[in-house]
């Protein structure tokens, strides 16, 4: 067996010379980048060599601390002013005057309308002549006798009277047929209008009907449930008459002083004694 040679003192480990590079097949030298390691760490560019611990313990600029601080003045400051601002805005809503309009179009109302020197005056007409009442709450218009009547936006006039009260009714058409509680009575109205002028009178959108008692407003109960109720009412023009029923439902013990309360949308409320 023979003996592997010991390297020599120039070539201590055998790392073979520039000048033992592997050939090509042709014999010629491969290029030095054929003999690279392609996994090795690229060196860093020129002038951007860096010490990581010098790049670590570099404190921050002053600059970039007086912007921070700046930045979080500015916000603090920007968000007071927006509370001051909201806090002032509220104060002005709660301290502003609230201002009630009149409505320029026939609509429904939850009770009439009292005290507005823009609506439309009513008068009361006595049948037979002679003093009649004003039609106010304390002095009330009589069942029968009295015809309301007022002006009408499109230069008419429009009359109602309650011809007649039932004050413990049954409900129309279906006799015997109980729709109250115990301790409540259903008041019956017949009513009658006209309307006399160059326009028309639509008494379910133009007109509000309604009883009152010291608990407060009840609204007619009767359309969609009578063929002669005040839905069933088309327009009234000039000369034509409509007759409608109107009902309420009313607790028993306010029955004495109670009022049956008629007002156009534009016009004053006037109103009728019950009994």
């Amino acid at each position: 067996m023979s003996e592997r040679p010991a390297p020599t003192d120039a070539d201590p480990l055998g790392v073979p010379s520039p000048s033992d590079e592997p050939a090509g097949q042709d014999g010629t030298a491969l290029p030095d980048y054929a003999a690279r390691d392609v996994h090795a760490a690229p060196a860093p560019a020129p002038g951007l060599e860096c010490d990581e611990a010098e790049a670590g313990d570099r404190p921050f600029p002053p600059w970039a601390i007086v912007s921070v601080v700046a930045l979080l003045v500015i916000g603090l400051l920007a968000g007071l002013v927006i509370v001051a601002g909201a806090l002032d805005t509220a104060e002005r809503l709660r301290a502003a005057p609230t201002t009630a309009t009149t409505p320029t179009d026939p609509g429904p109302r939850s009770t009439p309308a009292t005290g507005d020197p823009s609506l439309r005056p009513g008068s009361v007409d006595r049948a037979g002549g002679g003093a009649a009442p004003d039609g106010s709450f304390s002095d009330p218009a009589t069942v029968g006798e009295d015809t309301l009547s007022w002006p009408t936006w499109d230069g008419g006039t429009v009359h109602v009277r309650a011809a007649e009260v039932d004050p413990d009714a049954e409900l129309p058409h279906a006799p015997g047929t109980d729709v109250v509680e115990d301790g409540h009575q259903l008041v019956l109205v017949t009513l009658e209008i006209s309307y006399e002028g160059p326009g028309q009178f639509q008494p379910l959108s133009e007109m509000w009907f309604s009883a009152q008692t010291d608990l407060g407003y009840a609204t007619d109960v009767l359309p969609g449930m009578a063929p002669d109720a005040i839905d069933t009412v088309g327009a009234i023009r000039d000369g034509q008459h409509a007759s409608a029923r109107c009902a309420f439902v009313l607790v028993s013990t306010q029955m004495d002083g109670a009022r049956i309360v008629l007002q156009p949308y534009d016009g004053e409320p006037l109103h009728y004694a019950l009994g």
